[in-house]
């Protein structure tokens, strides 16, 4: 009767300390001289690598708002425009572009006017995202801008070039090698007084009612896509 009392209270204890141990819990000792292995932290790969691919072709297509500076509110003249952009990636952040544009004179009647311009622009774009898929820059450069009738004879075009000088923001949504962007830039092209159509009128120049040498301020709206690399 004993023996059978003991044999009990064992079976009893033995399931008392089943359920009091925590399931993969483990009451053995870890032997001498040995330590548990350290966890292993895995950094997350950026979203896009930025030097991976460092040259981009970018196509935009947008608007042109122009009017001389000391010119009351509502007479900007209103163009359509195409821009080819090749930038190339210094740094992670940084990178280098060259800007053509060109465009036609759009009027209230959506019919084309007898205005066209171009423009040649050098700049820095600083990307603030450019691990990520959404980014957004800043873009600062200068150059040159042509606003004259689309037919005037190519001899004369260098006479009504003036210097400009550009600042924007954007918003990109890039992939791997392929981007969408939206961008914003005000341009301020400079005064020229010397500046007219040199196309003679009664033996004399004539000045053109846009291209009277005034500076002149604009806006530019963009959207566009890119492919890197």
């Amino acid at each position: 009767m004993k023996t059978r009392s003991l044999a009990l209270a064992f079976v009893m204890l033995g399931t008392a300390t089943a359920y009091a141990q925590a399931p993969g819990e483990s009451y053995y000792a870890q032997p001498p001289g040995e330590t548990a292995p350290a966890p292993i932290v895995v950094a997350p790969r950026p979203q896009v690598e930025p030097m991976a691919d460092r040259f981009a072709v970018n196509l935009n297509l947008g608007g042109f708002s122009v009017a001389p500076a000391d010119a009351p509110e509502g007479s900007e003249t209103n163009f359509n425009l195409a821009e080819l952009q090749l930038r190339f990636r210094a740094t992670r952040r940084l990178e280098i572009l060259l800007a053509f544009a060109g465009g036609r004179q759009q009027l209230e009647n959506d019919q084309q006017g007898d205005l066209a311009m171009d423009q040649v622009t050098l700049g820095l774009r600083f990307n603030f995202r450019p691990a990520h898929h959404w980014n957004w820059y800043l873009m600062a450069g200068f150059g040159s801008t042509l606003i004259a009738p689309h037919d005037t004879p190519e001899e004369l075009r260098d006479d009504l070039r003036r210097s400009h000088g550009v600042f924007g923001i954007g918003l990109e949504h890039r992939w791997q090698h392929f981007a969408l962007s939206a961008e914003l830039r005000g341009v301020s092209i400079e005064k020229k007084d010397d500046m007219y159509t040199t196309l003679p009128v009664d033996g004399a120049r004539e000045p053109a009612s846009l291209m009277d040498g005034r500076e002149l301020g604009g806006g530019q709206f963009t959207i566009g896509g890119s492919y890197y690399f």
